[in-house]
């Protein structure tokens, strides 16, 4: 989960290698939080984020944020959805394949 496309495209995930079960990558990109990020306005990024992530809240088991900046944002995710959330700061990427490669 991102607010902008190049950040998250890149990502390259292994889905569940090793495990011998399916593994569902849902991948959200919300630019409308980071212009009210820009502008300011906390709180509507955070509104927008978590109503995209209620799109697809019950198909995913954790949440990675895709983007260092949304550090801040991880515990009210995590509040919000009762989900594991995860920055994409080096441990979360590696906590992330760890999880998926069980």
């Amino acid at each position: 989960m991102g607010t902008l496309q190049f950040v998250v495209g890149p990502i390259n995930w292994k889905e569940g290698k090793g495990s011998g079960e399916k593994v569902n990558i849902e991948s959200i990109v919300c630019e409308k939080a980071f212009k009210a990020l820009i502008k300011g306005d906390r709180e509507k990024h955070n509104q927008l984020l978590l109503q995209e992530v209620d799109k697809i809240v019950k198909k995913v088991e954790i949440i990675v944020l895709a983007q260092g900046s949304m550090t801040a944002f991880a515990p009210i995710l995590a509040r919000e959805t009762g989900l594991n959330v995860l920055t994409c700061l080096e441990s979360g990427i590696k906590a992330a394949g760890e999880v998926l490669s069980k």
